[in-house]
C-alpha cells in the first residue's frame, strides 16, 4: 500500500517538476524565516532595554569541541537583542587557567561583526581557574576603559561545565561581584557543583543547568530580564560615574562615592589611588627581600635578623635566645684561642 504524505492544500495542486521546485523552495524560506521569528519572539512583549553584558566563556580541557556551542550560544543572544552604543552591549571573557578579555563591551556597535568576532574567539583549553576568572571581571570587565556605562545595569553570565580549584575563593570572589552586578551562572554536564554554582549565580533564580551542550539553546528565555523593561534586576551599580571617568585608581578598580570616588586596590598596592607599591620604599633592612602580601607586605630576612623590616641583629634576641647566641660567639673564641695556645706550644 502506498502512503501519499503530500500536504493537503498540495494536493489539489496540479503541477510540474519545476514548479514543485518552486513549492518546495517557498516552504524552505518560510520554515527558516519562522527559526528566525522564534527567535526575534524570545523578546516579544517588553520593550529592549540598555544592558551591559559579558559572558564568562568556560575554556577548560572538558569543554573541547563544545567550545562553538558556547560561542553559538552567546550569538543566538545577540540576535534576540538590539545592540548598539544605546542599546545593549556584549562583552565576551574566555577563562580557563587564566582569564582575557577577547571581546569589550565597547568593541562592536552592531551585530553582525559582533556576531563574526564571538566566532572568531580562539579555544585555549586550560583549568578551571574559576575564582581567578571571577576576579578578573570585578577589575576588568565592567570599567570605564572597557565601556561600562554608568546608568546602565550590569549583568554576567557564567558557562561552566566543571568546578574550580578553590571553592572557598570562588564564593568569596562572586559575593564581591554581587554587590555590583546580575550575575547568572550556567551549569553544563554531570561534573558541576550544583552548591557552587548556587553561590556564583546571584540567587537561586538566576542558576540554571543543562544535562549537555546541545541543551544551551534552551536557556535562553532565561535571559529574558537581561533585556526586558520592567522586569526585576538587581540596582545598577555606581561604578565609573564621572569622578571614576578620569581612571584615578591606577592599580584597582574606581567606584563612585557621592562626590568623590573610592579605589578598591589590587594586592600589593595601597593609597587613596591604589599607586602606592608597599615594597617600592625598601621597607626591609638588612639585605631583607620585600613581598606583597594583600595590601601590605612582608619581609624575608637574611642572615638571621628578624622582625617586620628585618630590623632586629640576632645578637639582640632577648632571654635564652641572646643567652645562646652570646655561648656560641664566646664559645668560639676560646675554640679559636685554645687553637693558637696550641700551636705556640710546639713552638716553645
Amino acid at each position: 500500500m502506498n502512503y501519499d504524505f503530500t500536504p493537503p492544500f498540495l494536493r489539489q495542486i496540479k503541477c510540474n517538476s519545476s514548479q514543485i521546485h518552486i513549492i518546495q523552495l517557498q516552504v524552505l524560506v518560510i520554515s527558516i524565516f519562522g527559526i528566525h521569528l522564534s527567535i526575534q519572539q524570545q523578546i516579544s512583549g517588553c520593550d529592549t532595554r540598555p544592558a551591559d553584558v559579558i559572558f564568562l566563556l568556560d575554556s577548560s580541557g572538558s569543554v573541547g569541541g563544545n567550545f562553538n556551542t558556547e560561542k553559538q550560544f552567546i550569538v543566538n543572544f545577540t540576535q534576540a537583542v538590539h545592540i548598539g552604543p544605546s542599546k545593549v552591549q556584549v562583552g565576551v571573557v574566555r577563562y580557563a587557567f587564566n582569564a582575557a578579555t577577547e571581546i569589550s563591551l565597547n568593541d562592536y556597535s552592531s551585530e553582525g561583526p559582533l556576531r563574526q568576532a564571538i566566532n572568531n574567539i580562539p579555544y585555549i583549553p586550560g583549568g578551571t581557574n574559576t575564582d581567578s576568572a571571577l576576579r578578573y571581571i570585578f577589575y576588568n570587565g565592567f570599567t570605564f576603559q572597557e565601556g561600562d556605562r554608568s546608568s546602565v545595569p550590569n549583568f554576567l553570565v557564567v558557562i561552566t561545565d566543571g568546578f574550580s580549584y578553590n571553592v572557598d575563593a570562588t564564593i568569596k570572589e562572586a559575593n564581591r561581584l554581587h554587590q555590583h552586578m546580575t550575575v547568572y551562572a550556567i551549569g553544563v554536564g554531570n561534573s558541576i557543583d550544583i552548591n557552587e554554582l548556587s553561590h556564583i549565580a546571584t540567587n537561586r533564580n538566576h542558576m540554571f543547568t543543562v544535562p549537555d551542550y546541545n541543551a544551551l539553546h534552551t536557556l535562553q528565555t532565561e535571559l529574558h530580564p537581561i533585556a526586558c523593561n520592567g522586569m526585576q534586576t538587581t540596582t545598577p551599580p555606581t561604578v565609573q560615574t564621572d569622578s571614576c571617568s578620569s581612571s584615578p585608581c591606577v592599580h584597582g578598580r574606581c567606584f563612585h562615592d557621592s562626590s568623590s570616588y573610592v579605589c578598591i586596590c589590587q594586592t600589593g598596592y595601597n593609597g587613596k589611588n591604589c599607586d602606592k607599591d608597599v615594597c617600592s620604599s625598601a621597607p626591609c633592612q638588612n639585605g631583607g627581600k620585600c613581598y606583597m602580601n594583600g595590601a601590605d607586605y612582608v619581609c624575608v630576612c637574611n642572615n638571621g635578623y628578624f622582625g617586620k623590616n628585618c630590623q632586629t641583629a640576632p645578637t639582640q634576641a632577648p632571654g635564652m635566645c641572646r643567652f645562646f647566641v652570646t655561648f656560641v660567639a664566646k664559645t668560639s673564641i676560646v675554640n679559636i684561642l685554645g687553637k693558637v695556645d696550641k700551636k705556640l706550644d710546639k713552638h716553645v
